[in-house]
């Protein structure tokens, strides 16, 4: 009992209020902290005591036991003294790895908890299949062994004795090939192959050389159809054959289907898919390859409403928006939709209505919605009310504190991972807390994402920040955009994290990939010293705005065109044009294939009048982004 009671005395001292100066304690941290990443097989530094009540020495002990995990006694003592902490976490997975490569699978079994970390949970169950746990571990190894996923070197011994055990069966090796062909992993499919009996592995290369060769599959006519398992070869073979030519699928799948038995889901799912691939080319037999599926999922029916636009039929819109859920139908997307549909078919009062409900809406629909009807847009700001006292108590939590320390020794990284940790732990109400701290911090991404895990959408002044702003004025008047613009795309690429790096390599506030950075420092004569370059503010947004810009002229002055070019690329957007034709704005972007694309440019116009309602400007009217769009 006493251990803990001095662990919440530790905590719970006011760090600012030590004997120590704060500043000396934050100096003192920092030479700690290089000294054992330049010498961390060292003892523990006698320095580092002086930081006992200082919200980091958490830190700096983990820091120094992650090098040293032969200090058994050390790390247990740790685990338990700072267990609410996500050192302890990080430790307790360190200490497993290492636990592991000595084979003491007693230990590991106790320190062992639940985890996502595939190759941990692997080394728990070879340790229970060690230790006299067989049947259970074994049970539990073949559940982790159907899987589309690589397998971690750590579970190679794990599935070794699952598979030379009685509980392996033909059944979990014939669900993990399928899988691993749905998700294209064919070398590790083909690697499977070995465990099958020869007649399996004749069905097996079959498999693999349908998906590779998709047109082999216009053979199917010559294949035994009553040998179980190439009814689904076949309608694979199909859907593959759909991505790269979908007439021809059609026709391979109308002529030879009924040669073998495939249950409703199976008819279901490669209808969809073919009329998902019509849809994809803007071909107005689509909507009606679409009404062949017979228990259509959300995805098909809201493709049948834009196969339905594709083909400019009003009537079929209707049908296929009624045919929506309960959920899909209260989307401003789909309202907008509506409206527009009453109106087209002559239903004047009841689209007038769905406008008028639809313009309290803040999004881009609802906007559009208020000005076909005159309205103004309105904002509907609702800022969160918080008792300051309940909001100073919440900020001296132990995490918060480690936290505030983390971000006040700009150890930025660290900060907003263990922020991730905190939220975690906390319920609604203190995720509320937790952004207007994040806000009150200047920490504008986290507040941004941290409300967004509550639902409450709106407080104005939180979700959509004026960050920057001296950068974004600069850069709107330099390059003749409307500063609104350029921190709606901000917003929708960063969320205002000028350290923002996407997997792909975009980098900062606006999400510039290295090659465009580069072409930008060129063609503004801009010096260019590296990649990091790109994660100053006042950098990115000057090379962001101007590519931007550059956007703008490529497609004459349109706004969803240029925007649409700034998320998929100006060639992407050159191919959608060439296939589309002219058609109205709202269509065009309703219809595209990309679902990333089609919310991005919802979500960045939308954000754009948002921020021209908070700048009082009123230059931009969400119609200007509704020009028809012209076949390229």
């Amino acid at each position: 009992m006493t251990r803990f009671v001095l662990v919440f005395w530790f905590f719970m001292i006011p760090f600012a209020a030590a004997s120590v100066p704060l500043d000396e304690q934050r100096s003192a941290f920092l030479s700690v902290s290089k000294n054992l990443s330049a010498q961390p097989q060292a003892p523990w530094p006698d320095e580092a005591e002086a930081l006992k009540n200082y919200p980091l020495y958490p830190f700096l002990r983990y820091q120094w036991l992650k090098q040293n995990l032969t200090q058994d006694q050390a790390i247990e003592r740790f685990l338990m003294d700072y267990s609410d902490t996500l050192y302890s976490a990080l430790l307790r997975r360190d200490y497993l790895f290492y636990l592991a490569g000595q084979t003491r699978w007693p230990e590991y079994i106790k320190i062992y908890k639940p985890t996502s970390n595939r190759a941990l949970v692997c080394h728990y169950h070879w340790a229970r299949l060690n230790t006299g746990y067989k049947e259970s571990a074994l049970q539990e190894a073949k559940k982790l062994w159907v899987t589309s996923d690589t397998t971690p070197q750590a579970c190679e011994s794990l599935f070794e004795g699952l598979i030379h055990s009685g509980y392996f069966s033909k059944e979990s090796l014939w669900e993990r090939f399928e899988l691993l062909i749905k998700k294209n992993r064919t070398t590790l499919a083909s690697q499977l192959m070995a465990l099958m009996a020869e007649p399996d592995q004749a069905i097996a290369s079959l498999w693999l050389k349908v998906h590779n060769d998709p047109p082999s599959v216009s053979g199917a006519n010559n294949w035994n159809a009553g040998i179980s398992g190439m009814e689904k070869i076949f309608a694979q073979g199909i859907v593959r054959l759909a991505d790269s030519d979908v007439d021809k699928a059609i026709e391979v799948w109308d002529s030879t289907s009924s040669r073998f038995v495939l249950n409703p889901e199976s008819k279901d799912y490669v209808e969809g898919r073919l009329g998902l691939a019509l849809a994809f080319k803007k071909n107005p037999a689509s909507f009606s390859r679409l009404s062949r599926v017979v228990t259509p999922d959300s995805s098909i029916r809201e493709w049948k409403v834009r196969a339905a636009l594709i083909e400019r039929n009003w009537q079929h819109v209707l049908n296929a928006l009624d045919s929506l859920d309960a959920q899909q139908i209260k989307l401003p997307r789909w309202q907008y939709w509506r409206a527009r549909t009453l109106k087209a078919l002559g239903q004047i009062d009841s689209s007038l209505a769905v406008y008028q409900a639809l313009a309290q809406d803040r999004s881009l629909f609802g906007f559009l919605a208020a000005e076909k009807i005159g309205l103004k847009p309105e904002l509907k700001d609702r800022p969160l009310l918080i008792d300051p006292a309940v909001l100073t108590a919440f900020q001296t939590k132990p995490d918060l504190l480690i936290v505030s320390e983390l971000r006040a020794v700009n150890q930025r990284s660290e900060a907003g991972q263990y922020w991730q940790y905190l939220l975690s732990k906390l319920d609604k109400q203190q995720i509320l807390l937790a952004a207007k701290t994040a806000q009150q911090w200047g920490w504008h991404h986290n507040a941004v994402t941290t409300i967004a895990r509550a639902e409450y959408w709106d407080d104005l002044n939180l979700r959509f920040p004026l960050d920057f702003m001296d950068d974004v004025n600069q850069a709107a008047v330099t390059n003749q955009l409307e500063p609104s613009l350029i921190l709606g795309l901000i917003r929708r690429e960063s969320i205002f994290d000028p350290d923002a790096l996407s997997p792909a390599g975009a980098r900062g506030l606006m999400q510039l990939m290295p090659g465009t950075g580069k072409q930008m420092a060129s063609a503004l004569n801009s010096p260019w010293g590296s990649v990091d370059d790109l994660l100053r503010p006042e950098i990115n947004i000057k090379f962001g705005s101007h590519y931007f810009r550059q956007m703008l002229d490529r497609f004459n002055g349109h706004f969803m065109l240029a925007v649409a070019a700034y998320n998929a690329g100006p060639s992407k957007v050159d191919a959608w044009l060439s296939t589309s034709g002219a058609m109205p704005a709202d269509i065009w972007m309703e219809t595209l294939s990309y679902k990333e694309t089609r919310e991005y440019i919802s979500a960045v116009l939308g954000y754009a009048i948002i921020y021209q309602l908070k700048l009082n400007r009123d230059e931009l009217k969400a119609s200007q982004f509704m020009q028809d769009v012209l076949m390229k």
